[in-house]
């Protein structure tokens, strides 16, 4: 009979095939709740987070079954900062919201202890990298069947929100997602890597194999162009301009363009996709897109460039300083906390630096510092397609996360986040271990 750990460890590889079925579940829930009850979306309430932190829950009873002391010495600092930030709050302010606190840090560290617990996990898994990446590209597959799918079927059908509504008018289709900039940072993290499986297939293999791997890189193009937001353009845009420079420079160099030639075929599936979907909605599709494009250059004509990028975060920043600025010595280190703001940044970094202090960027954002930090050193000296397809999506989305996007505080962008970081440590360093938790453990490296 499996032991407790052993069946925490099964769960949470379920758990991998479960999360995108939330995430499209959650939506269709709001979206359906909130018709029946005629209430606004935030005043419904979501199964889908509750159990996300049930499932925190289960990495702590993990964390603590097998005493990994990596993982609770990770985490317990964050949670002494958040506590003296929430002490702040306790003593300087006379209104703040303490579930809006906890929430907010639940997020946090569910996202980091994503990242944590499932390196654990490939480390006592008995497989070798490769096989483990191989497993990931499978997974990344069927995630964007699941994701990239409905919002093209959304938008067939009609069905779903549009992406923006605003003065500007009604813009973009984000299916049953609740956030498009939230869905939007999930395609752009996984796109990359689901376009470079397809390119590296080995051989000729079977029709169907060929069009598993395919499709996905093909709808999630096109669903990114559905979303409409001037994230999702510029991810599409990033994508395809770097995969043919670096396919045609490969061709070139190795007198051979069968990289490129595959990374024509992804283009040409996405076109026949696209035409499709043109064909069903009676060539909407096209007005959309170019209603969104034309709305874009109208809020910068309106708002100014830093409008456009920003959104009016720019505005809710300047008052976040402002009142860091203003609140004293205590406030530099611990912060002024999520519970007393009525407006979020949702600018990442600024949010650790401005709500936990000087503390809690520290311990919040250390690790997250010093795997990135190992991917960069790894890549620059080998240069390959999946470190390639790595870089732009782990670039693009810190990019994101620190001038316009909410990842780190995301349950749905963040747990992809994490789990893209992990792909690229397996790919540079196999299953050693990270070098500032003084890993001694030594792996054959994927190639």
């Amino acid at each position: 009979m499996l032991n407790t750990r052993q069946k925490l460890e099964k769960f949470f590889l379920f758990y991998l095939l479960l999360n995108p079925c939330l995430d499209l579940l959650g939506g269709i829930y709001l979206r359906i709740g909130s018709i029946l009850a005629e209430e606004t979306l935030q005043d419904m309430i979501t199964p889908v987070l509750p159990i996300r932190m049930i499932v925190l829950l289960l990495f702590a009873v993990y964390a603590l079954q097998t005493l990994d002391k990596k993982i609770i010495f990770t985490v317990l600092p964050i949670g002494g900062a958040w506590l003296l930030s929430l002490i702040g709050e306790f003593l300087f302010l006379s209104e703040f919201s303490l579930f809006a606190d906890v929430q907010y840090i639940a997020k946090f560290v569910y996202n980091l202890a994503v990242l944590l617990v499932y390196w654990r996990l490939c480390q006592g898994s008995g497989r070798t990298p490769r096989e483990l990446l191989d497993k990931a590209d499978w997974y990344i597959a069927v995630t964007l069947f699941i994701l990239a799918g409905s919002i093209l079927l959304s938008y067939v059908f009609g069905l779903g929100y549009a992406t923006y509504g605003d003065r500007f008018g009604v813009s973009g289709s984000r299916g049953f997602f609740y956030s498009g900039n939230d869905i939007t940072a999930v395609l752009m993290l996984l796109l990359p890597l689901s376009l470079t499986a397809y390119l590296r297939l080995e051989g000729k293999p079977a029709a169907k194999i060929r069009l598993f791997w395919l499709l996905p890189p093909a709808i999630t193009i096109a669903a990114l162009l559905i979303i409409s937001t001037k994230t999702s353009f510029i991810a599409v845009g990033i994508v395809l301009l770097t995969f043919f420079f670096y396919t045609w420079y490969r061709g070139y160099k190795e007198k051979g363009y069968r990289l490129l030639r595959r990374f024509g075929m992804v283009t040409l599936t996405f076109a026949g996709i696209f035409i499709l979907i043109s064909l069903a909605s009676q060539a909407a599709i096209f007005l959309d897109i170019g209603f969104s494009l034309s709305k874009l250059r109208r809020i910068q004509e309106s708002t100014g460039l830093d409008g456009l990028i920003f959104s009016g975060r720019q505005d809710i920043l300047l008052d976040a300083f402002t009142q860091f600025k203003q609140s004293g010595p205590y406030a530099w280190l611990f912060g002024i906390g999520r519970g007393g703001q009525s407006k979020l940044i949702e600018m990442d970094l600024f949010e650790v630096i401005f709500y936990y202090g000087l503390t809690g960027a520290v311990t919040m954002l250390w690790t997250y510092l010093a795997v990135g930090i190992d991917f960069l050193k790894a890549f620059f000296r080998r240069v390959d397609i999946v470190g390639v397809a790595c870089f732009i999506s782990l670039g693009s989305t810190v990019a994101y996360l620190t001038i316009a996007g909410h990842v780190l505080f995301s349950v749905t962008s963040g747990f992809y986040f994490a789990l893209v970081l992990l792909y690229a440590r397996l790919h540079y360093h196999g299953l050693q271990d990270w070098h500032f938790w003084g890993g001694k453990n030594k792996s054959a490296v994927a190639e």
